[in-house]
């Protein structure tokens, strides 16, 4: 054992880049490393002088002096207090007295897979692990049914195995199957980062190595592993793929998420297709070069709501208290976790969050159940206080939970903005929530208050411009002439002119009616109607204007409407000395009502039921009081 420690010792310095400068006996000597001691007057190097036996060194220029565990402490390795260099030792042991697997080890067998780099021991596969300097710094061992445990007390974060020699390209992945599967479907080398939370160091690390190598990041299908791969391909500006499967596939009862997955399924064709169109992610804050950004693929929009709410994206509900920004929330809420349409639009059925922080509970609970809710929908109803570091809160439930919609209600007493119209402060209060919906591609709904002043469309938003510029989607309530109207402005989609919202007071839940333009000239129309009713001539536009509420633009719309309907009659060519004059005349009903008449009278005389005399007699009964 006191030779294969020595024989670490002298490997972990090399490793670390440290020359040695000599080699004596029982010393191993290299130049002091401590900022504190410089070349002597003479030009000398201080030398550190490193007992193999004892592993104690010791400078005679600057003082330092400790064991070898403290020297380890130097380059950022704490072996001492777990008794890691022990299990340095330990692993290079196992490792070295390991054997090659067969390729009919259970594992392998059940992976399809070639053993590559991996070894076996005391049956199990085992899988080095490696420090970045490529000093061994911890074991895997993988049994017969797949379990999976490290060697306990070694050194695992920001280390890592690579299967094959780098070149052009090199992949990686999260376990060793998947590593194998991706190596062996396209040939690539590929690093094995043994977890998701592992995938950022290993591509920091391996980015810094071969600066000029394509790194595709091969993450799992599901949410925390896709949500890390992306993390890492961004952290570094690589490549990511992820697979994709069949709603109705299953491997051994279970859904299907990794690239092994793909290849157990499909073969390794299918895991080459999809590595081969793995697409750039951009680094967070780098540049990236024009041909690449005209060459990707077009943002296909997936929809929450249809048109309205966007995957993985953000929106407002704008809205004076007592409009009903709340229970349009709770509507869509419910809509969506059933799947059923949102103002006549379709909804992507899944899986909600609703968090609130203003109502009673009592009234969430009756509205839920005025609106339908049978209590099977997966939706996550939260009622009360704002948690403690609420944004980490929100996004470990998000994580745990994977829904595809998220409502804050309010806004900003989750964010807890002190002043609204500062625009940083809304920046940094935004940007978080904002994130969580992108990387989650979940969409993330919040409810706030317009100002007291009003305005026109997102202008209504209380607080600063930051955060109608933040947002996908502005939803904007009002209340006028004791109608409620709902209008949007989107990013993505259409905008939905201001339209009038008709609320159910039994089930408290909201229809759209007619346009809130339509409303309005219908009111205008009845207006003119009125006036023309109580003028015995006909009156031109001018007078019209004088005399009836209402815009200019809404009146033109409301004439031309009731003419067209019959309900008004115009006449003139609309000229200088020739204008439109309108008047509200009876006489289109009469002669309906005549024409009616006639038929009846013909259908008797064709029936023999008159003759002429009586024919005579019936008319001027008919048309007696006309």
């Amino acid at each position: 054992m006191k030779e294969l420690e020595t024989i670490t010792i002298k490997d972990y310095l090399i490793g670390k880049g440290i020359e040695i400068i000599r080699e004596s006996g029982k010393e191993i000597i290299i130049k002091c490393l401590f900022n504190s001691c410089d070349n002597d007057s003479k030009g000398n190097e201080a030398h550190l002088y490193i007992n193999k036996e004892t592993k104690q060194f010791y400078c005679h220029k600057c003082g330092e002096s400790g064991n070898f565990l403290k020297l380890a402490k130097y380059f950022g390795d704490d072996f001492g207090n777990k008794n890691r260099y022990k299990k340095l030792a330990d692993a290079m042991q196992i490792w070295g007295s390991a054997s090659a697997p067969t390729n009919d080890f259970p594992y392998l067998m059940k992976k399809k897979i070639l053993p590559h780099n991996s070894r076996l021991y005391d049956g199990c596969l085992v899988l080095p692990l490696y420090f970045s300097d490529g000093t061994l710094s911890s074991l895997q061992f993988i049994d017969e049914s797949g379990d999976k445990k490290f060697l306990t007390g070694s050194k695992v974060a920001g280390c890592y195995s690579v299967i094959g020699k780098p070149d052009n390209t090199l992949c990686i992945a999260e376990g060793f199957a998947t590593a194998a599967s991706v190596v062996e479907a396209t040939g690539y080398a590929t690093a094995i980062a043994f977890s998701s939370n592992n995938l950022k160091a290993v591509a920091k690390d391996v980015k810094h190595k071969y600066p000029k190598t394509e790194i595709i990041i091969c993450g799992d299908a599901e949410a925390v592993g896709s949500q890390k791969a992306r993390e890492a391909a961004e952290f570094i500006g690589a490549k990511l793929a992820l697979p994709t499967f069949e709603t109705n596939e299953n491997i051994d009862g279970k859904t299907p998420s990794d690239f092994n997955d793909l290849f157990v399924l499909r073969g390794s064709s299918a895991v080459q297709s999809s590595i081969v169109s793995a697409i750039t992610i951009p680094t967070k804050f780098g540049f990236t070069p024009l041909n690449e950004l005209l060459n990707e693929a077009e943002e296909e929009v997936n929809w929450v709501v249809d048109d309205l709410l966007p995957s993985g994206g953000f929106s407002v509900i704008i809205a004076k208290p007592k409009v009903g920004k709340s229970t349009l929330a709770r509507q869509i809420a419910l809509s969506v976790a059933q799947g059923e349409p949102f103002l006549g639009r379709q909804t992507m059925k899944g899986a909600v969050l609703y968090v609130s922080l203003e109502e009673k509970r009592s009234e969430v609970k009756s509205h839920f159940q005025l609106m339908g809710a049978t209590g099977t929908e997966d939706l996550g109803v939260y009622i009360g206080s704002i948690p403690e570091d609420a944004n980490e809160w929100l996004k470990s439930e998000i994580e745990r939970k994977k829904p595809v919609l998220v409502i804050v209600d309010t806004l900003f007493r989750f964010a807890r903005v002190a002043d609204v119209n500062d625009y940083s402060k809304v920046i940094t209060a935004l940007d978080p929530l904002l994130a969580l919906a992108r990387t989650h591609s979940a969409h993330l709904m919040g409810v706030h208050h317009a100002r007291k002043s009003g305005g026109d469309g997102a202008d209504t938003t209380l607080g600063s411009t930051a955060i109608f510029g933040s947002v996908d989607t502005a939803i904007v309530m009002k209340r006028v002439d004791g109608k409620r109207t709902i209008e949007t402005q989107q990013r993505y989609g259409t905008d939905m002119e201001a339209t009038i919202l008709v609320f159910d007071t039994e089930t408290k839940t909201a229809s759209l009616g007619g346009t809130k333009e339509e409303d309005d000239i219908l009111k205008v129309s009845e207006a003119i109607l009125e006036f023309l009713k109580s003028t015995s001539e006909p009156v031109n536009e001018p007078d019209i204007d004088a005399e009836v509420e209402g815009r200019t633009g809404l009146k033109r719309k409301a004439l031309r409407e009731l003419v067209a309907k019959g309900q008004i009659t115009r006449h003139g060519a609309g000229k200088r000395n020739d204008p439109y004059l309108y008047s509200c005349s009876l006489v289109p009903a009469i002669y309906g009502e005549q024409e009616k008449q006639e038929e009846k009278i013909e259908n008797k005389e064709l029936n023999g039921e008159l003759d002429n005399g009586a024919k005579m007699s019936e008319i001027d009964k008919e048309f007696e009081n006309f």
